[in-house]
């Protein structure tokens, strides 16, 4: 018995370039959301350290309960990400509301080194916002202090002479 081999398809060029095509436009297609979503976050994490300092300036530095005591400190008409709802400001960042105000106060008057993580973004892919609500809360509780000692770089000092 005799098998013969179907004959081999040939593609073309051109059906390399359309699916190559395909692949690039979804890349940056999907690219570009993540990188919208990303400053959208950012802009929610802002929102956020601004009513977590509003909240701890009328509470006398007691730290919220849950994002239900935050809401009132919210307003969407002078909210940093514009047309956002209260809910998606909340399902786009994270509070540790178990944080202990103390002992952050402590740590950010201690030092100008100091590293607080009691707020974050929910996304898991690209973070543009950094650690900035954290940040925000740490010039907070060092407010009215002198500015801490730049730590000098290693290797000692620099002098600069003219």
């Amino acid at each position: 018995m005799i098998t013969t081999k179907p004959p081999q398809q040939k593609h073309s060029w051109n059906s390399y370039l359309i699916s190559t095509t395909f692949v690039a436009c979804g890349t940056i297609a999907i690219a570009w959301m993540a990188l919208h979503k990303s400053i959208d976050s950012h802009y929610a994490q802002w929102e956020t350290g601004e009513m977590l300092i509003d909240y701890l300036e009328d509470h006398n530095d007691q730290w919220p309960r849950d994002w239900k005591a935050l809401e009132p400190y919210y307003d969407p008409d002078h909210s940093r990400v514009s047309g956002w709802s209260f809910d998606e400001v909340r399902g786009s960042v994270w509070i540790d509301f178990d944080a202990d105000v103390k002992a952050m106060k402590a740590a950010s008057i201690a030092s100008g080194q100091a590293s607080l993580d009691v707020v974050g973004q929910r996304l898991w892919f690209i973070n543009l916002a950094g650690d900035h609500a954290n940040q925000m809360l740490i010039g907070y509780f060092r407010r009215g202090l002198p500015s801490p000692p730049i730590a000098p770089k290693p290797g000692g000092p620099r002098i600069i002479t003219k």
